[in-house]
């Protein structure tokens, strides 16, 4: 009986946070249709834009980590600038600081994450709740993801150089630049501090 009762208030629970869940993503697709015509001007660079390809790449990556490949790509873009504001501030790096300028004012990306313009970030960049995240690389590759508090920047021998498919986590701190950088971050009882290369 006990049992019984336990059962159905775990299904009640699933069910409930299902229901949350596909509430959630109405409010959020809602969002999309009637801030539409604050995104036109995203929508223009997208397409005209130089860096549609490097834009592209990034949104398929987004749509398959979250499951939404059958969505077009103008549709995703809305929808991930409408809800995202780390992504935004990703699509303004792509599409250049002035037009970034022209569009950050009214639909501003995260400031608590640094993407200097002068650094160059391959295809499929991702970046999953980066606050506090600082990427001053000297160049980063293709399939780059990165967690918060994450922070690439200049030490003893420059700025560090990231290669692809490399993945960071959260409260990583990489300095410097060839065979220089350090890794400053700790987990467990273990601290790297020696002189490591990619």
């Amino acid at each position: 009986m006990i049992k019984t009762e336990v059962l159905c208030l775990e299904t009640d629970i699933l069910l409930n946070s299902l229901s949350m869940r596909r509430l959630r993503e109405v409010l959020r697709w809602t969002g999309v249709i009637i801030l539409f015509p604050l995104h036109l001007p995203h929508l223009t660079f997208y397409v005209t834009g130089r860096c549609k390809t490097l834009i592209k790449s990034d949104l398929l990556r987004y749509k398959n980590h979250f499951h939404y490949e059958n969505c077009p790509d103008y549709l995703y873009l809305l929808y991930l600038l409408t809800i995202d504001r780390y992504y935004r501030q990703v699509f303004y790096y792509r599409i250049g600081p002035v037009a970034a300028a022209f569009l950050a004012w009214y639909r501003p990306g995260d400031r608590y994450f640094a993407i200097p313009k002068e650094i160059e970030i391959g295809g499929g960049f991702m970046a999953y709740h980066p606050y506090s995240t600082v990427l001053n690389a000297e160049r980063i590759g293709d399939s780059f993801t990165c967690l918060q508090c994450t922070t690439l920047g200049y030490g003893k021998g420059g700025r560090p150089r990231v290669g692809n498919n490399v993945s960071l986590g959260a409260n990583v701190i990489i300095v410097g630049g060839d065979n220089h950088w350090r890794q400053c971050n700790c987990w467990g009882r273990q601290c790297c501090s020696k002189r490591c290369s990619f």
